[in-house]
């Protein structure tokens, strides 16, 4: 799966069936998108602030798991996307499979990913079988993984092979070093 848990990116089949529902839900809107602030643009106004997260391998993925099958999301999942030196696209798919997209800075792009973060150790009733993974490409088909569920944190790698998520115990600064690159 790829930055949209909800399409099987790996199947042209599911692609276009993704596709044309937008396209159904866009046509019945008339054509405009209303923001969550009530602002309506147009689809040349989203592609003008969207469009570099086309076809392009996000900077970071993180997304909510059991902790028993960490590489298969089970919850809300978020994809950043590296717009300019100052602004990042945010992309998050909430369980349902609406995704939703917002333009922040740097600095709140990783804010979010750190209240992602931190959710499962901050969680006052037992959520052990809750995990959330971030991912972070460092070559063309490998990255690192950091994982935390509510008593355990841990890094790990993948490549073109497969997932290894236990190396070791995730090191003081893991986090920001991640987000280094965000």
């Amino acid at each position: 799966m790829g930055p949209l848990p909800s399409v099987d990116d790996g199947n042209s089949v599911s692609l276009m069936q993704a596709f044309l529902r937008g396209e159904r839900s866009f046509a019945m809107r008339g054509g405009v998108v209303m923001s969550s602030e009530g602002v309506t643009y147009s689809l040349a106004d989203l592609g003008d602030m969207f469009g570099d997260a086309f076809g392009v391998r996000p900077q970071l993925l993180g997304y909510v798991a059991d902790r028993s099958t960490p590489t298969v999301p089970a919850g809300t999942s978020i994809a950043v996307f590296r717009r300019d030196e100052a602004s990042r696209i945010v992309a998050l798919t909430r369980r349902e499979g609406i995704t939703e997209f917002a333009l922040v800075d740097s600095t709140s792009a990783r804010q979010i990913i750190r209240t992602m973060w931190e959710a499962p150790s901050a969680a006052t009733e037992n959520t052990g079988m809750l995990a959330v993974v971030l991912a972070a490409p460092t070559g063309e088909s490998s990255g690192r993984t950091l994982t935390v569920t509510k008593d355990t944190a841990h890094e790990g790698t993948f490549d073109a092979d497969g997932v290894n998520f236990v190396v070791r115990g995730l090191a003081d600064g893991s986090l920001e070093e991640l987000l280094a690159g965000v």
